[in-house]
């Protein structure tokens, strides 16, 4: 499994990404821009949180169906329920997976058009 600091490497490797703390005192967002100009999130870390705890978008029907199958993926709290999920990096997902998932979330902020399911 990723460390925190393999993790921030990864996001910030996307194009665009930038990387805020003003969430709050604990979350690091990762932003980009989307076609619109206008800046969106793609990532929300807990930081220093055990397991890795990483807020993503998602497509509602996927993000309901992720929840539905495995118990490490959760809605978020703090961002639109419908469309984000929480996932705990406890393994139950593979690394691949929350990358397929990460970069599905980034295309989303971005504003690109993305079949799911």
């Amino acid at each position: 499994m990723m460390t925190h600091a393999e993790l921030d490497a990864y996001l910030l490797k996307f194009d665009g990404a930038t990387k805020t703390t003003d969430l709050d005192n604990r979350d690091i967002g990762y932003t980009v821009v989307n076609r619109a100009g206008e800046t969106k999130l793609f990532a929300v870390v807990v930081e220093n949180s055990r397991p890795i705890q990483i807020s993503l978008r998602c497509d509602p029907l996927l993000a309901k169906t992720l929840r539905e199958r495995y118990e490490s993926v959760v809605p978020a709290t703090k961002l639109h329920r419908r469309s984000w999920n929480t996932i705990l990096w406890t393994g139950q997902l593979s690394d691949d997976e929350i990358k397929d998932l990460v970069h599905l979330s980034y295309r989303l902020a971005r504003g690109e058009v993305v079949a799911t399911l």
